[in-house]
């Protein structure tokens, strides 16, 4: 089980996406491969969507992210971009990606996905409790065109409680679906350009600065019993 990196679009973050280090993994094979979350929204569903179109070594991916901003936030520029280009924007889900994990595994594979929200905001883990979550999906709301969804933030699922209910996505391979299929080498196109030019300037910058940061600490030891983690806060030396 392993955490999406938090990270932000900045000179000094270098970010890796977890589907890609696990490809590292070649033999990897999981009934149930389990990802909490706790990462800004936009980063939590570009995973996502990374798990959906090149992820490997599981048959059931659970998906748990803390609040429901993943479905909610505003489509974001590029890294370093100089224009108002949009890098990616939100699809109505769990729609879209649904048709997209039908178009890797085919039309007739079984491949699913389902979106849950918890009913319960603000309770960690509640919505891995059958009894305490409900089924969610998106429609983009009339007259507005489907291109035009995902363009402006969802007020109503960021409004008080709304944006503390926890969301569970369970993506299902299809039955044929092959996988151990790694794909091609990870990271070769990532550390070309501007991510060489990065760490380089992230070495140069971190040998001038002292850094005081706050890792967490997980208080669980199953998937299904996870709670809110513990900061500890330490100076490198």
């Amino acid at each position: 089980m392993l955490p999406p990196h938090r990270s932000g679009y900045n000179d000094e973050a270098v970010r890796y996406e977890v589907p890609m280090i696990l490809k590292l993994l070649p033999r990897l094979r999981l009934d149930t491969l389990t990802i909490i979350a706790d990462a800004e929204p936009e980063f939590a569903y570009f995973t996502l969507e990374m798990f959906l179109s090149e992820g490997h070594g599981w048959k059931t991916l659970r998906f748990i992210t803390p609040m429901s901003s993943i479905f909610s936030f505003d489509p974001l520029p590029p890294p370093h971009a100089l224009s108002d280009e949009v890098w990616f924007q939100r699809k109505s889900q769990p729609m879209a990606w649904h048709e997209s994990l039908l178009l890797r595994d085919g039309l007739d594979s079984g491949a699913s996905v389902v979106i849950y929200r918890s009913t319960c905001p603000g309770v960690p883990g509640s919505v891995l409790d059958p009894s305490r979550r409900e089924r969610f999906g998106q429609t983009a709301p009339c007259p507005e065109p489907l291109e035009k969804f995902g363009t402006t933030e969802n007020e109503g699922l960021l409004a008080d409680n709304e944006r503390l209910r926890e969301t569970l996505t369970i993506v299902k391979r299809g039955r044929s679906a092959d996988i151990s299929d790694v794909g091609g080498l990870p990271f070769v196109q990532r550390i070309l350009g501007n991510g060489a030019l990065m760490i380089s300037h992230g070495n140069k910058l971190g040998r001038n600065l002292s850094i005081l940061w706050n890792p967490e600490r997980d208080v669980y030891n199953d998937p299904d019993e996870y709670g809110e983690p513990h900061s500890i806060s330490c100076k490198p030396t």
